[in-house]
């Protein structure tokens, strides 16, 4: 690098290098592999800091401080607005839905039950989106607008949905398989473990009694290990999620976590 240093200096140029998403391209569950390689990447550019001609841009979230802390300027990304996350998050179901809308048998009032979301005409969706009647912190759409208000994450989730849908059409059902990509990369350990433990949690809560109504089997393993896997969340946001994808994992059951996938995803039946 040096060298090239040199070059740039006598050629009187300027080389910027971007390193983008690289908190995204580590394996989720092995915390000290991570850290061990982010500590690593902080090293290097650290030893490169004297180079005159050649920087480097990187984009990263807030908590890495091995990387932030080696940075001379610093810019942070402003959180988008409420309503202007769950606008975007139905358009984006809108047009997905709607390029196939011939395999849908679901009916959209249904589907924005099973969201949390009140049918609103043209006109109330456009202006009262975010006081609409029906919605709430609990509900899936509001849970997934709390956790898309960084353009990153928003931007990923979208374009990994739209690549698996373009293949996965018919299959799945498409909010199901929207919110199984909010949960991989929000949290990228719960999706792990779901993933590690898939057969397990699709027959959860179908043959057990518990006598706490309000929150049955907290005390199984295996509830408790997803639970520990939601550090640095609200578990009740992501468990949210996760119940959508899940209905036996349900607190208490209600008619949205009824409705089963029109396409035969095995995820919810």
């Amino acid at each position: 690098m040096n060298k090239l240093d040199d070059v740039l200096y006598l050629s009187k140029m300027q080389l910027v290098i971007y390193l983008e998403d690289i908190d995204r391209n580590f394996t989720a569950g092995n915390n000290t592999t991570t850290d061990s390689l982010f500590n690593e990447v902080a090293s290097l550019l650290d030893r490169l800091k004297n180079l005159k001609n050649v920087s480097f841009v990187l984009t990263v979230k807030e908590d890495l401080y091995g990387l932030i802390r080696i940075a001379e300027h610093m810019e942070f990304v402003s959180s988008l607005p409420h309503k202007h996350v769950t606008n975007l998050i139905n358009k984006f179901r809108d047009v997905h839905l709607k390029q196939f809308d011939y395999i849908d048998s679901v009916t959209p009032e249904v589907r924005g039950n099973r969201l949390g979301m009140q049918q609103l005409s043209p006109d109330e969706y456009a202006y009262n989106w975010d006081v609409a009647a029906g919605i709430t912190s609990k509900e899936p759409i509001n849970v997934m607008a709390s956790f898309l208000d960084n353009p990153r994450t928003l931007k990923i989730v979208f374009r990994r949905t739209r690549q698996a849908w373009r293949t996965l059409y018919g299959e799945i059902d498409f909010d199901d398989l929207l919110i199984a990509n909010v949960i991989r990369f929000v949290s990228p350990n719960t999706f792990l473990y779901i993933n590690e433990n898939l057969a397990k949690i699709r027959l959860f809560g179908l043959h057990k009694k518990s006598n706490d109504k309000d929150h049955p089997f907290t005390d199984d393993p295996l509830y408790i290990g997803l639970k520990n896997t939601t550090v640095g969340h609200n578990p009740d946001n992501i468990f949210t999620l996760v119940n959508f994808l899940f209905p036996g994992w349900e607190y208490r059951k209600s008619q949205r976590c009824q409705c089963h996938a029109a396409r035969g995803g095995a995820i919810r039946d």
